[in-house]
């Protein structure tokens, strides 16, 4: 389970599915506090609650450890061997493109050939 660090002190963390994709991640105070009602035991307070989208729960969990860090709600974190983000993928490596043979000497000239001129009983056109 992860922890979240507040002012020194390690806090669990919890991560919910609320519908799917949809998860609640909340960090929970060590001390106990009774329900609200007669008879149904103690719970642990959430001290942070975020909502977020993602594909799965330990997404959720890194994705809102990061946002209440770089807000400020808690000091640092440490996340489970399973919880941490999975490397990436190495790159594919690229084909090497065909290097172009190089053109003919007989080629050459000919496509810098200048284009033929009209003939004597045609008269050139002007368009515009």
């Amino acid at each position: 389970m992860a922890k979240a660090i507040i002012q020194g002190k390690e806090h669990e963390v919890r991560c919910d599915l609320i519908i799917p994709k949809n998860y609640g991640v909340a960090v929970l105070s060590q001390e106990e506090v009774p329900t609200a009602t007669v008879n149904l035991g103690v719970r642990k307070a959430a001290l942070h609650r975020y909502k977020i989208n993602a594909k799965d729960p330990e997404a959720a969990l890194r994705r809102a450890l990061e946002l209440m860090k770089a807000s400020g709600e808690i000091d640092d974190y440490v996340l489970e061997p399973h919880e941490e983000a999975p490397p990436p993928p190495p790159p594919k490596a690229k084909p090497e493109p065909k290097a172009k043979p190089a053109p003919k000497a007989a080629e050459a000239p000919a496509a810098e050939a200048k284009p033929e001129a009209p003939s004597e009983g045609e008269t050139p056109r002007a368009d515009g």
